[in-house]
């Protein structure tokens, strides 16, 4: 079982087929999706430190990006 610091985020078809499944470092805020990839960005719930890049169709974790000292990302 996770802890309560983990996350996950997950999205579905109109139909209801899963697209994808991903765990994230902490609870997740909002996704958004590169047009013409098959990238998405999830963003930290706010205000958060990181954000990932997966790929919508494998939920594979691409990249995760932290922000700087002092600084964070409004998702």
């Amino acid at each position: 079982m996770k802890g309560e610091d983990s996350g996950s985020a997950a999205a579905f078809d109109l139909s209801g087929r899963e697209l994808f499944a991903a765990d994230l470092p902490a609870r997740g805020h909002d996704i958004t999706l590169r047009p013409g990839s098959r990238e998405a960005a999830i963003f930290a719930r706010r205000p958060g430190t990181w954000f990932v890049v997966i790929d919508w169709e494998t939920g594979v974790v691409t990249k995760q990006q932290v922000a700087s000292e002092n600084r964070h990302f409004f998702g």
